[in-house]
């Protein structure tokens, strides 16, 4: 479960934020960098041990590889491969003191495709969060992250017909307070969110406005968790504990008034944060989601909501990860507010040899779109194995099946994407 998440105290395993969620592409730097994982994973042990500086560890990367994409515009008909080369640079620093903690990163990554130039892109990401221990049992965190990045071609909300992926840039701040009273622990927490869309042209040369999409997003929240069974031991000590979460959110969109999607609304949740034993721990929970959106064309909309997320390692060799939430994503369909989507992530990381590490997953998106006929999945499935030629130097290969089937409008389409790349580390 990631450190990305945990606003609020809430512990969900992907970005919540980000569109690509619908169909995560193997060359998109944001989702491999969002996870700032707490607990072991068999993964971690191809990733670089770093440099100590004083009480600073700086962890640098440097990853190359080459891609091919059988549908390089993720369209329903006449498929167009394209064959495409990269590069990832990212820096880690993190601390070594004996209380509080400060970790920062930053990474770029540059796509070029060998014939169709109009999808070479370039990525840059960077965060820097701090926990400041104010007293043995008061703890503040503080969070701020942002990036620009494009918006992968295939995805529901895209506009299919822009010459070129959509670029937008991000900036999240936020921070939380925890206080715990022997068994019962209380959170609370605020972030903002602004989200920012470049203008792009039609293969014809009109300009796509995007201004529509531009948003900021204040949350605030909190949770509440009383443990009913103590840990087992000081890796996973939280042990068993139920809770009660609440979070409000405004969204201010740019949009003209009629077709506005600004909106105000809260999720609640009550679940379980549980320990089963050593090798099995996460969270369950069920709740309500609630948007009232400011547009008479929009109204109120509102559904169940539920999170899981479960880390299981039946083995030292094996890690497996389940992640799925239920909750509202925006839309740029006409006359839509947004959909109600149900996402569910199953992936596995195997030590199949000594310095050999494979990776499948699979992933599930449904999207019931408000209002409208316009409903269906995204299947993504998935492979990486990453082979250690010796500490520094890395070698693998990567593969992903993305698959979408829609009613209501023209959003089908099948797609693979395989590469193989070389990672140094240090």
């Amino acid at each position: 479960m990631t450190a990305a998440a945990t606003f609020a105290g809430a512990q969900v395993s992907h970005a919540a934020s980000l569109d690509e969620d619908y169909a995560v592409s193997i060359l998109n730097v944001y989702d491999a960098l969002n996870s700032e994982d707490d607990l072991p994973n068999v993964g971690d042990r191809l990733k670089g041990t770093g440099i100590r500086h004083g009480q600073f560890w700086f962890i640098p990367d440097v990853e190359t590889g080459l891609l091919v994409d059988s549908n390089v515009l993720a369209t329903p008909g006449n498929a167009v491969d394209e064959l495409a080369s990269y590069l990832k640079s990212s820096a880690q620093v993190r601390s070594d003191f004996g209380r509080h903690e400060f970790a920062a990163e930053v990474a770029v990554k540059h796509v070029e495709y060998f014939d169709r130039s109009s999808e070479s892109h370039t990525e840059a990401y960077g965060k820097a969060q701090a926990r400041i221990d104010i007293m043995r049992d008061l703890n503040a965190y503080l969070d701020v992250r942002g990036g620009t990045f494009i918006e992968e071609r295939g995805d529901v909300v895209a506009a299919t017909f822009a010459r070129s992926p959509i670029e937008y840039q991000t900036l999240d701040i936020g921070g939380r307070l925890v206080k715990t009273f022997n068994r019962l622990k209380l959170s609370g927490g605020v972030k903002y969110s602004i989200f920012d869309y470049e203008d792009a042209r039609t293969f014809a040369g009109a300009v796509v406005d995007q201004d529509f999409r531009d948003f900021g997003r204040l949350e605030i929240g909190g949770r509440a968790s009383y443990q009913i069974m103590p840990g087992l031991g000081p890796t996973h000590g939280n042990g068993t504990s139920v809770f009660a979460d609440f979070r409000y959110t405004t969204t201010d969109y740019d949009g003209p008034t009629p077709t506005n999607r600004s909106s105000d609304g809260f999720r609640i949740l009550g679940g379980v944060e549980f320990e089963l034993g050593r090798l099995l721990y996460g969270e369950a929970g069920m709740g309500y989601n609630y948007v009232d959106y400011k547009s008479a064309l929009f109204g109120a909309q509102s559904s169940y909501s539920f999170v899981l997320g479960l880390v299981w390692n039946p083995t030292p060799l094996m890690t497996f990860n389940l992640d799925a939430q239920q909750r509202f994503e925006a839309s740029t369909l006409p006359g839509v507010s947004g959909s109600d989507q149900s996402y569910v992530k199953l992936s596995l990381d195997y030590e199949v040899l000594r310095r050999l590490v494979v990776s499948p997953h699979v992933r599930l998106v449904y999207d019931n779109f408000n209002d409208s006929s316009v409903k269906g999945y995204t299947l993504g499935v998935g492979l990486r194995a990453e082979y250690e030629i010796n500490r520094h130097l890395n070698f693998g290969v990567n593969y992903l099946f993305t698959d979408r089937d829609f009613t209501g409008r023209a959003l089908d389409f099948s797609r693979h994407q395989a590469g193989v790349f070389l990672r140094a580390r240090f």
